[in-house]
């Protein structure tokens, strides 16, 4: 009663919140990808606007006061020119960050997840496949059907060590078939011993193996998960601090450009 809850309910439930979870994220994410590339858009549009100004201010300089080259408000296009592309590169690369996070390392990190899930559930199906006493071919089928799902994974996965980790399986699969044969050949004893290592330790090392890989490759891909979102973080972090810097740069630039021509022309 207590598995058939487990495996027919809780699972599926589990299951059922853990994809709700990645829709939203996928959402989100793709919320992301076109929001910013409007604000890049914004920003290389007021960056050129921008110029555009002080530009003409340069040439009305020029022709009005017979000054070749105002040195304040060139620096100020300079500096203009500067704080646009840091912040288009900046968020470009966030947004590149951000992609590898989701699109390799997140999806990397969530199949070996499933992956370690699927061999634990395997692990439990051939356990009640024992208890089931001659009456556990559901087991055995809903095992398959993990080991199947497990390998998949494994070989979809883009990070981490794939052939290891079907190597391992194609071990456990080895002594998961030798158990059932045990027990489907009457020697039930030896079944149930393999199963629990009782006198010999094959099949346990075989599934500790696997999920010493498993759990391997999951860190592997975790770790590059917040490295990516880590990269995309520090891509932006003086974001806000150089547009308030530099913008009061602009103005001010601007200001003793303009100031003494205007004075002159007053005179």
């Amino acid at each position: 009663m207590a598995s058939s809850m487990l495996h027919d309910e809780m699972l599926p439930q589990t299951q059922a919140i853990d994809q709700l979870n990645v829709k939203q994220l996928e959402s989100e994410y793709a919320s992301f990808k076109s929001t910013s590339v409007i604000h890049i858009g914004v920003i290389a549009a007021s960056g050129l606007a921008l110029l555009v100004v002080l530009g003409y201010m340069q040439l009305f300089i020029s022709k009005k006061m017979r000054r070749s080259f105002n040195l304040p408000l060139l620096a100020a296009s300079a500096v203009v020119v500067a704080l646009t592309a840091y912040s288009i590169v900046g968020m470009t690369l966030q947004r590149s960050n951000l992609g590898a996070a989701k699109e390799t390392s997140f999806v990397s990190a969530y199949n070996w997840l499933e992956a370690r899930g699927a061999a634990y559930d395997a692990k439990t199906d051939q356990s009640l496949f024992l208890i089931a006493l001659g009456a556990g071919a559901k087991y055995e089928e809903s095992a398959k059907v993990k080991v199947e799902k497990l390998a998949a994974a494994a070989a979809q996965n883009a990070q981490g060590d794939s052939a290891s980790a079907l190597s391992a399986l194609r071990a456990y699969v080895q002594q998961d078939e030798r158990i059932r044969s045990y027990d489907k050949g009457g020697k039930r004893a030896e079944a149930v011993n393999l199963a629990l290592g009782n006198g010999t330790q094959e099949a346990q090392k075989s599934f500790d193996d696997l999920n010493q890989v498993l759990t391997a490759n999951l860190k592997t891909a975790t770790s590059s998960f917040e490295a990516s979102i880590a990269s995309a973080e520090s891509n932006i972090n003086l974001l806000d601090l150089a547009f308030i810097v530099l913008s009061l740069a602009v103005v001010a630039l601007a200001y003793f450009g303009l100031t003494p021509r205007i004075n002159e022309y007053r005179a």
